[in-house]
């Protein structure tokens, strides 16, 4: 078990930004933590293995009945720890310099020694281990999974594409033309014809933009690109049947979008054949 408790944090700038959090999470328990971006899910987050040290409170790990307090460890006892602690980041951050499966292992550097490290001396366990993960989209796609995500290798999205999975990038992927971790860049999948659907992923204004991006690149017809931010994520959900189209028995959902300056703008929307903002003024 997992405990937090009275957590506190203080920012740089004086600001508090954790104040007393309490939770725990059990033995195979699923929390889900949900709040506002710059509310502090990703500090509690790195409290919690040791990354970010709190400015009060305790963080308790239990392991075979053995309490840990991670709050009150040092160096040593912190890279045990986290070793107890899988986090998987925003940003993948893979080592351009390092083969696949190197980046795949890095997760196993806590458990050797250093000059193991060094020298890349992994056992013949954590090899197998680590291509075994690189088999990861067909023993989702053979557990029910049907929607891949943010692939960030080429190889993983055309792995996804082949066993008809929908494939999602990222929107400010392509209004920058380009990941901003170095990943798969969202413009060469969709050239090569595997990307189903565009995610807002941290900027809900750029699903608008990237599709006119594409249409004005000559990458896709101005229907196929809005069908990336409406009809196919909805037939991925097994909403195709109401939303995503303008069709009848269907619900009214509609954006009139006018061009200024060369940006799409939101001229009108409307909600259930409902209109509910227009020329910028909420009705």
């Amino acid at each position: 078990m997992l405990t937090v408790e009275h957590l506190s944090k203080v920012l740089p700038d004086g600001r508090l930004l954790l104040k007393d959090i309490n939770f725990s999470v059990g033995e195979s328990e699923f929390v889900a933590i949900l709040g506002l971006s710059g509310t502090g899910k990703t500090i509690l987050l790195r409290c919690m293995n040791g990354l970010t040290m709190p400015d009060g409170g305790e963080v308790i790990l239990n392991n075979n009945g053995k309490s840990l307090h991670i709050t009150r460890s040092d160096a040593n006892q912190i890279k045990e720890i986290r070793c107890l602690i899988g986090m998987i980041f925003q940003n993948f951050n893979l080592v351009k310099r390092r083969s696949v499966i190197e980046n795949v292992l890095i997760g196993k550097l806590g458990r050797i020694g250093m000059i193991r490290s060094l020298v890349n001396k992994f056992t013949d366990k954590d090899l197998e281990m680590a291509y075994g993960a690189l088999e990861k989209v067909e023993f989702f796609y053979n557990i029910g999974v049907r929607i891949l995500e943010f692939p960030v290798t080429f190889d993983a999205a055309k792995k996804g594409h082949e066993f008809g999975m929908t494939i999602c990038m990222g929107a400010p992927n392509v209004v920058l033309g380009r990941s901003t971790s170095g990943n798969l860049s969202s413009c060469d999948a969709i050239n090569a014809d595997i990307v189903n659907v565009l995610c807002s992923d941290y900027n809900p204004q750029s699903m608008l933009y990237s599709v006119f991006i594409l249409w004005k690149q000559g990458i896709m017809t101005l229907p196929d690109a809005v069908s990336m931010i409406s009809l196919n994520p909805a037939m991925a959900v097994g909403m195709g049947d109401t939303i995503g189209s303008i069709e009848i028995g269907k619900r009214a959902d509609i954006l009139i979008v006018s061009e200024q300056m060369g940006i799409p703008m939101v001229a009108c929307t409307i909600v259930n054949g409902n209109i509910v903002y227009t020329k910028g003024d909420v009705i």
